[in-house]
């Protein structure tokens, strides 16, 4: 291990209060960021405000929600109690949650843990047809159980799943008698020291100390609530920089929570059945970046975000959370790395050149995998999208050997093949590589097909796995498709790119509350019977006619009104 050199705190104070300074403001919220090397704090900082209605700023001591980065404590929490026998990691997760279906397999818990278990997500079910409608306590569970399908196969692939956190948030509270908060209340918080973290399930909640979370739209402001009364070991927890901090140190060098068994599988990459691991292993993940590897998590929740990460070699440490939705630490903290380890970092990776970049955008769409790819040109280069999602594309790279990959940071990279990048002539099709299985990807037209085409959609649908239906209807010669699920409503622009394939976006939102995806079409003869939904995190959510629709080819709004 390196030992942390003598560092220019005023120098590197200097940079980071300019990296922050736009958010050091009293009229907005913000940040707050902790920063150690080794045992010594070296940044301590909050930035805006804590709470707009009180007129309170955020400051070191300012509690906020950490979202994700709960995952790896539920982690360590199931691995605490396997090593007691309570609790078997390599097991279904029906062994403790038998109400669940078995579908194309049972994943285990350690599966759960890696995002390999194939499950659909309650969230990602829920948000699409109860938009940000709160669900109470037992909701998530019971999306979970009332699956016919799943994305894939245990251990096949690596897809995010807030939902088999949940599953193993309740087999951790039946193996050990007490609620998950409580546990890791008692078996990590107090043995660390940790006093002002915990786990708070909803935000309804009164949380004395924690900032206000603010969801921020083109209306403005708006106070963000996570759509569930039951957050758990998914994202359920709150803390502060000092806590996370300690927490940090013990990460790197752990002497009180678990032993070196425990800790050795927490540090370990899951392994797909068709070959190969990603940096995802349980509750972190490991990563290189500009040649120093680096152990992360982030969280995301309505309204804000943090980052966890450490540097072992560098006894760097760094945890930034934010109160607002539009700020993102995992890109923040990259810069925290360029300032502070400036210097000892190799080069940052080549990108796709304009030339070779220009040739490929376009969409690509494979029935096999039922994704949709996108590759497109952003202030950053060329990027990969995945069925319609909104956020940062995930940049392209040309490797030494010429290869294109895209790393989404957590699954295995993605690897692109069949172009020629001398031709200025886009490739007809494109070979995607994810975790072992490569499938051929069709280039899609650039110009897109009428509306007129996909009026036979017109109608209304059900899916018995959300226990919600769909209405799709002609407003103005545009198509829309407006979902009333158990507890709430969402309504999506259809948009047609392709025969048989529309993209959908969420009306009215942006952020992490836009849902977005592929929508597409499946027919009988003539006639529709099916549209199939799918998003980055779900697969093949089917809405099958209802009634005596689907016929034909329905006249659009303007054809109506001619004479």
């Amino acid at each position: 291990m390196t030992n942390p050199p003598t560092a220019d705190h005023a120098g590197v104070s200097q940079a980071l209060d300019a990296l922050f300074a736009p958010w050091n403001r009293s009229d907005a919220p913000g940040l707050v960021v902790g920063i150690a090397r080794g045992r010594e704090v070296v940044y301590r900082r909050g930035f805006g405000m804590a709470s707009l209605e009180q007129a309170c700023a955020n400051s070191p001591a300012t509690r906020m929600r950490i979202g994700s980065t709960t995952k790896h404590f539920t982690c360590l929490a199931a691995l605490l109690l396997a090593g007691e026998g309570k609790l078997d990691i390599d097991a279904s997760i029906r062994t403790y949650l038998p109400e669940l279906p078995a579908l194309e397999g049972e994943p285990t818990l350690r599966q759960l843990m890696s995002h390999t278990g194939g499950y659909r997500c309650y969230l990602d079910v829920s948000m699409l047809t109860n938009g940000a409608a709160i669900l109470p306590v037992g909701a998530s569970l019971d999306y979970m159980a009332r699956q016919t399908a799943a994305n894939f196969a245990p251990g096949a692939q690596m897809i995010y799943c807030n939902g088999g956190y949940v599953l193993i948030s309740i087999a951790i509270e039946r193996a050990s008698g007490i609620p998950i908060r409580q546990f890791l209340e008692q078996r990590i918080f107090w043995p660390m020291g940790m006093a002002d973290t915990e786990l708070a399930p909803s935000d309804m909640e009164i949380l004395p100390g924690a900032a206000t979370l603010h969801l921020v739209s083109p209306q403005g402001l708006r106070r963000g609530i996570f759509p569930s009364e039951e957050v758990i070991g998914e994202g359920g927890m709150i803390s502060t920089i000092d806590d996370m901090l300690t927490w940090l140190a013990h990460l790197r060098a752990p002497t009180v929570v678990g032993d070196a068994a425990i800790w050795a599988q927490m540090m370990t990459p899951a392994r797909y059945t068709g070959g190969g691991s990603g940096a995802y292993c349980l509750g972190l993940m490991r990563n290189a970046y500009r040649g120093v590897e680096t152990v992360h998590h982030a969280g995301g929740v309505f309204g804000g975000a943090s980052q966890m990460l450490t540097v072992p070699a560098h006894q760097l440490d760094i945890i930034m959370m934010t109160n607002r939705s539009d700020v993102s630490p995992a890109d923040l903290t990259e810069r925290v790395l360029d300032i502070i380890l400036e210097g000892e970092l190799s080069p940052a990776p080549e990108h796709l050149d304009e030339a070779a970049g220009k040739a490929l955008v376009g969409r690509y769409f494979s029935p096999r995998s039922r994704v949709l790819y996108s590759i497109r040109k952003n202030e950053a280069g060329f990027g990969l999208g995945i069925n319609n999602s909104q956020g940062r594309p995930l940049p392209i790279e040309r490797t030494a050997t010429g290869e294109l990959r895209a790393d989404p940071g957590s699954m295995a990279a993605i690897t692109i093949e069949g172009a020629d990048l001398a031709s200025p002539t886009p490739p007809d099709s494109l070979d995607f590589t994810v975790a072992g299985e490569t499938h051929a990807y069709r280039r899609l037209a650039e110009a897109p097909p009428p509306i007129s085409e996909f009026t036979d959609l017109i109608g209304d649908y059900a899916n018995p796995d959300t226990d919600s239906r769909a209405t799709i209807t002609d407003e103005d010669d545009a198509l829309f498709m407006n979902l009333v699920g158990r507890f709430g409503r969402t309504r999506y622009a259809l948009k047609p790119i392709d025969q048989d394939i529309l993209l959908f976006r969420r009306q009215g939102m942006s952020g992490n509350t836009a849902m977005t995806g592929s929508l597409l079409v499946m027919r009988q003869g003539d006639a529709v019977t099916t549209v199939e939904m799918n998003t980055p995190r779900t697969r093949g959510l089917r809405f099958t006619r209802v009634g005596s629709g689907g016929l034909g080819r329905k006249p659009l709004a303007s054809d109506r009104q001619s004479p």
